[in-house]
Protein backbone atom coordinates (compact mmCIF):
# COMPACT_ATOMS: atom_id res chain seq x y z
CA UNK A 1 0.00 0.00 0.00
CA UNK A 2 2.86 2.33 0.00
CA UNK A 3 2.20 4.42 -3.04
CA UNK A 4 5.27 6.46 -3.81
CA UNK A 5 7.99 6.34 -1.23
CA UNK A 6 8.67 2.79 -0.02
CA UNK A 7 12.21 1.53 -0.51
CA UNK A 8 12.66 -1.01 -3.27
CA UNK A 9 13.04 -4.45 -1.66
CA UNK A 10 12.35 -6.57 -4.73
CA UNK A 11 9.39 -8.55 -6.01
CA UNK A 12 9.89 -11.36 -3.47
CA UNK A 13 9.52 -8.96 -0.54
CA UNK A 14 6.48 -7.28 -2.11
CA UNK A 15 4.74 -10.64 -2.59
CA UNK A 16 5.61 -11.79 0.96
CA UNK A 17 4.32 -8.53 2.43
CA UNK A 18 1.08 -8.86 0.47
CA UNK A 19 0.70 -12.43 1.69
CA UNK A 20 1.09 -11.38 5.33
CA UNK A 21 -0.97 -8.21 5.04
CA UNK A 22 -4.35 -9.55 6.17
CA UNK A 23 -2.75 -11.09 9.28
CA UNK A 24 -1.26 -7.81 10.56
CA UNK A 25 -2.96 -6.70 13.76
CA UNK A 26 -4.06 -3.23 12.68
CA UNK A 27 -5.39 -4.61 9.39
CA UNK A 28 -7.67 -7.20 11.00
CA UNK A 29 -8.63 -5.35 14.18
CA UNK A 30 -12.44 -5.36 14.15
CA UNK A 31 -12.84 -2.27 16.34
CA UNK A 32 -10.58 -0.14 14.13
CA UNK A 33 -12.17 -1.43 10.95
CA UNK A 34 -15.63 -0.78 12.39
CA UNK A 35 -14.69 2.78 13.31
CA UNK A 36 -13.44 3.40 9.76
CA UNK A 37 -16.55 1.90 8.15
CA UNK A 38 -18.83 3.95 10.41
CA UNK A 39 -16.89 7.10 9.49
CA UNK A 40 -17.35 6.33 5.78
CA UNK A 41 -21.11 6.08 6.13
CA UNK A 42 -23.10 5.36 2.96
CA UNK A 43 -23.42 6.85 -0.52
CA UNK A 44 -23.24 6.28 -4.24
CA UNK A 45 -19.50 5.82 -4.72
CA UNK A 46 -16.41 5.41 -2.52
CA UNK A 47 -12.72 5.05 -3.30
CA UNK A 48 -9.97 3.55 -1.15
CA UNK A 49 -6.62 5.19 -1.83
CA UNK A 50 -3.86 2.71 -1.04
CA UNK A 51 -6.40 -0.07 -0.51
CA UNK A 52 -3.90 -2.89 0.05
CA UNK A 53 -5.75 -6.21 -0.18
CA UNK A 54 -9.08 -4.39 0.22
CA UNK A 55 -10.23 -5.24 3.79
CA UNK A 56 -12.11 -1.95 4.21
CA UNK A 57 -13.63 -2.06 0.74
CA UNK A 58 -14.98 -5.52 1.51
CA UNK A 59 -16.78 -4.14 4.56
CA UNK A 60 -18.20 -1.25 2.50
CA UNK A 61 -20.05 -3.62 0.15
CA UNK A 62 -23.75 -2.82 0.32
CA UNK A 63 -23.08 0.66 1.72
CA UNK A 64 -22.11 2.18 -1.65
CA UNK A 65 -23.35 1.48 -5.16
CA UNK A 66 -19.82 1.63 -6.55
CA UNK A 67 -16.49 0.84 -4.89
CA UNK A 68 -13.04 1.52 -6.33
CA UNK A 69 -9.66 0.48 -4.94
CA UNK A 70 -6.34 2.00 -5.94
CA UNK A 71 -2.92 0.70 -4.94
CA UNK A 72 0.59 0.96 -6.38
CA UNK A 73 1.32 -2.69 -5.57
CA UNK A 74 -0.08 -5.25 -7.99
CA UNK A 75 0.89 -7.94 -5.49
CA UNK A 76 -1.50 -6.39 -2.95
CA UNK A 77 -4.33 -6.29 -5.47
CA UNK A 78 -3.63 -9.89 -6.53
CA UNK A 79 -3.78 -11.05 -2.89
CA UNK A 80 -7.13 -9.41 -2.14
CA UNK A 81 -10.79 -10.30 -2.58
CA UNK A 82 -12.20 -7.61 -4.84
CA UNK A 83 -15.33 -9.30 -6.15
CA UNK A 84 -17.64 -6.58 -7.43
CA UNK A 85 -15.01 -3.90 -6.77
CA UNK A 86 -13.16 -1.95 -9.47
CA UNK A 87 -9.38 -1.89 -8.93
CA UNK A 88 -6.51 0.05 -10.47
CA UNK A 89 -2.77 -0.36 -9.97
CA UNK A 90 -1.47 3.21 -9.88
CA UNK A 91 0.02 5.84 -7.60
CA UNK A 92 -2.18 8.47 -6.00
CA UNK A 93 -0.70 11.25 -8.14
CA UNK A 94 -1.68 9.32 -11.29
CA UNK A 95 -5.40 9.25 -10.45
CA UNK A 96 -7.31 11.01 -13.25
CA UNK A 97 -10.82 11.33 -11.80
CA UNK A 98 -12.44 14.53 -10.58
CA UNK A 99 -15.51 15.02 -8.36
CA UNK A 100 -16.51 11.37 -8.74
CA UNK A 101 -16.77 9.95 -5.20
CA UNK A 102 -18.80 10.64 -2.08
CA UNK A 103 -16.03 9.27 0.16
CA UNK A 104 -12.27 8.83 -0.16
CA UNK A 105 -10.75 6.51 2.44
CA UNK A 106 -7.01 6.47 3.23
CA UNK A 107 -5.85 4.05 5.91
CA UNK A 108 -2.18 4.04 6.91
CA UNK A 109 -1.19 5.31 3.49
CA UNK A 110 -0.27 8.96 3.85
CA UNK A 111 2.96 8.20 5.70
CA UNK A 112 4.23 6.26 2.67
CA UNK A 113 3.68 8.77 -0.12
CA UNK A 114 6.38 11.07 -1.47
CA UNK A 115 4.37 14.25 -0.99
CA UNK A 116 1.58 13.99 1.63
CA UNK A 117 0.09 17.39 0.79
CA UNK A 118 -0.11 16.53 -2.89
CA UNK A 119 -1.78 13.21 -2.02
CA UNK A 120 -4.44 15.00 0.00
CA UNK A 121 -4.97 17.51 -2.80
CA UNK A 122 -5.65 14.58 -5.13
CA UNK A 123 -8.06 13.12 -2.57
CA UNK A 124 -9.85 16.48 -2.48
CA UNK A 125 -10.06 16.48 -6.26
CA UNK A 126 -11.66 13.04 -6.56
CA UNK A 127 -14.32 13.77 -3.92
CA UNK A 128 -17.54 15.46 -4.94
CA UNK A 129 -18.28 18.89 -3.39
CA UNK A 130 -19.61 18.19 0.08
CA UNK A 131 -18.03 14.72 0.08
CA UNK A 132 -15.92 13.23 2.85
CA UNK A 133 -12.33 12.22 3.47
CA UNK A 134 -11.70 9.44 6.01
CA UNK A 135 -8.00 9.38 6.89
CA UNK A 136 -6.37 6.99 9.37
CA UNK A 137 -2.76 7.10 10.54
CA UNK A 138 -0.76 5.54 13.35
CA UNK A 139 0.77 8.33 15.44
CA UNK A 140 3.29 8.52 18.29
CA UNK A 141 1.29 8.61 21.54
CA UNK A 142 3.32 11.59 22.78
CA UNK A 143 5.86 14.01 21.33
CA UNK A 144 8.68 12.81 23.60
CA UNK A 145 8.70 9.36 22.00
CA UNK A 146 8.60 10.61 18.41
CA UNK A 147 12.37 10.30 17.89
CA UNK A 148 12.35 6.64 18.96
CA UNK A 149 9.25 6.01 16.83
CA UNK A 150 11.08 7.38 13.78
CA UNK A 151 14.30 5.48 14.54
CA UNK A 152 12.65 2.07 14.78
CA UNK A 153 10.66 2.57 11.57
CA UNK A 154 13.89 3.35 9.71
CA UNK A 155 14.51 -0.42 9.78
CA UNK A 156 11.09 -1.23 8.31
CA UNK A 157 10.20 1.33 5.66
CA UNK A 158 10.87 4.82 4.38
CA UNK A 159 8.06 6.87 5.85
CA UNK A 160 6.83 10.15 7.24
CA UNK A 161 5.82 10.57 10.88
CA UNK A 162 2.75 12.63 11.80
CA UNK A 163 1.14 13.93 14.95
CA UNK A 164 -2.60 14.65 15.05
CA UNK A 165 -1.73 18.33 14.64
CA UNK A 166 0.34 17.59 11.53
CA UNK A 167 -2.58 15.73 9.95
CA UNK A 168 -5.03 18.53 10.74
CA UNK A 169 -2.68 21.11 9.20
CA UNK A 170 -2.16 19.03 6.05
CA UNK A 171 -5.90 18.53 5.58
CA UNK A 172 -6.50 22.24 6.04
CA UNK A 173 -3.71 23.17 3.60
CA UNK A 174 -5.13 20.75 1.03
CA UNK A 175 -8.44 22.64 1.13
CA UNK A 176 -10.60 20.46 3.37
CA UNK A 177 -13.05 21.91 5.88
CA UNK A 178 -15.08 20.55 8.80
CA UNK A 179 -11.99 18.70 10.02
CA UNK A 180 -12.57 16.39 12.97
CA UNK A 181 -10.19 14.05 14.79
CA UNK A 182 -10.93 10.96 16.86
CA UNK A 183 -8.18 9.05 18.69
CA UNK A 184 -8.27 5.26 18.59
CA UNK A 185 -6.26 3.07 20.97
CA UNK A 186 -5.44 -0.47 19.86
CA UNK A 187 -4.65 -2.41 23.01
CA UNK A 188 -2.71 -5.65 23.52
CA UNK A 189 -0.75 -5.46 20.29
CA UNK A 190 1.65 -8.42 20.08
CA UNK A 191 4.84 -6.63 19.13
CA UNK A 192 6.90 -9.71 18.24
CA UNK A 193 4.16 -11.10 16.01
CA UNK A 194 3.88 -7.74 14.23
CA UNK A 195 7.64 -7.52 13.69
CA UNK A 196 7.70 -11.04 12.24
CA UNK A 197 5.06 -10.10 9.67
CA UNK A 198 6.41 -6.70 8.58
CA UNK A 199 10.20 -6.78 8.96
CA UNK A 200 12.01 -7.05 5.59
CA UNK A 201 14.80 -9.17 7.11
CA UNK A 202 15.77 -11.09 10.24
CA UNK A 203 18.38 -8.42 11.00
CA UNK A 204 15.75 -5.67 10.80
CA UNK A 205 13.43 -7.68 13.06
CA UNK A 206 16.13 -8.07 15.72
CA UNK A 207 16.99 -4.36 15.60
CA UNK A 208 13.36 -3.24 15.94
CA UNK A 209 12.78 -5.59 18.87
CA UNK A 210 15.95 -4.34 20.58
CA UNK A 211 14.94 -0.69 20.11
CA UNK A 212 11.64 -1.40 21.85
CA UNK A 213 13.17 -3.39 24.70
CA UNK A 214 15.98 -0.88 25.29
CA UNK A 215 13.70 2.19 25.19
CA UNK A 216 13.51 4.35 28.31
CA UNK A 217 10.94 4.04 31.06
CA UNK A 218 8.75 6.82 29.63
CA UNK A 219 8.49 5.02 26.27
CA UNK A 220 7.37 1.84 28.04
CA UNK A 221 4.84 3.81 30.06
CA UNK A 222 3.12 5.73 27.24
CA UNK A 223 3.00 2.63 25.06
CA UNK A 224 1.70 0.58 28.02
CA UNK A 225 4.34 -2.06 27.25
CA UNK A 226 4.56 -5.24 29.31
CA UNK A 227 5.79 -8.83 29.12
CA UNK A 228 3.06 -11.42 29.37
CA UNK A 229 3.41 -15.18 28.78
CA UNK A 230 6.38 -14.76 26.46
CA UNK A 231 4.74 -11.94 24.52
CA UNK A 232 5.65 -8.26 24.48
CA UNK A 233 2.35 -6.36 24.49
CA UNK A 234 1.74 -2.67 23.93
CA UNK A 235 -0.94 -0.13 23.00
CA UNK A 236 -0.84 1.72 19.69
CA UNK A 237 -2.48 5.06 19.00
CA UNK A 238 -4.23 5.91 15.75
CA UNK A 239 -5.80 9.13 14.52
CA UNK A 240 -9.08 8.90 12.61
CA UNK A 241 -9.54 12.19 10.78
CA UNK A 242 -12.66 13.10 8.82
CA UNK A 243 -13.03 16.20 6.66
CA UNK A 244 -15.22 17.61 3.90
CA UNK A 245 -14.60 19.04 0.48
CA UNK A 246 -16.17 22.51 0.44
CA UNK A 247 -19.33 22.91 -1.59
CA UNK A 248 -22.38 20.77 -2.11
CA UNK A 249 -26.04 21.47 -1.43
CA UNK A 250 -25.63 21.27 2.32
CA UNK A 251 -22.76 23.74 2.30
CA UNK A 252 -24.59 26.20 0.07
CA UNK A 253 -27.70 26.00 2.21
CA UNK A 254 -25.67 26.50 5.36
CA UNK A 255 -23.91 29.49 3.80
CA UNK A 256 -27.23 31.05 2.81
CA UNK A 257 -28.65 30.43 6.27
CA UNK A 258 -25.59 31.96 7.90
CA UNK A 259 -25.80 34.94 5.51
CA UNK A 260 -29.47 35.44 6.38
CA UNK A 261 -28.69 35.33 10.10
CA UNK A 262 -25.94 37.90 9.66
CA UNK A 263 -28.27 40.10 7.63
CA UNK A 264 -30.98 39.87 10.31
CA UNK A 265 -28.43 40.71 12.97
CA UNK A 266 -27.27 43.77 11.04
CA UNK A 267 -30.88 44.94 10.56
CA UNK A 268 -31.64 44.45 14.24
CA UNK A 269 -28.54 46.47 15.11
CA UNK A 270 -29.62 49.30 12.81
CA UNK A 271 -33.10 49.40 14.35
CA UNK A 272 -31.69 49.50 17.86
CA UNK A 273 -29.71 52.59 16.90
Amino acid sequence: MALSRVKEKGTHWEVRRAGNYNQIGWVRNDDLRGAIVDACGTGKAAISLGCGTGPILGLLRGRFDKLVGVDASQAMLDAGDFKGIETHCMRIEQIPWKSKFDVAEMRNVLHSVENPLQALEVALKVIRPGGKLVLVEGVPPEHRVRATFEKLFEHLEDRHTFSEGDLISLARLAGFTDIRVQPFFMENVDLLDWIKKVAPSAEAAREVEWLHRSADEHFWKVYEMREEKGRLLMTWRFCILTARRPGGKGSRAASKKLGAKRGNARNALKKSK
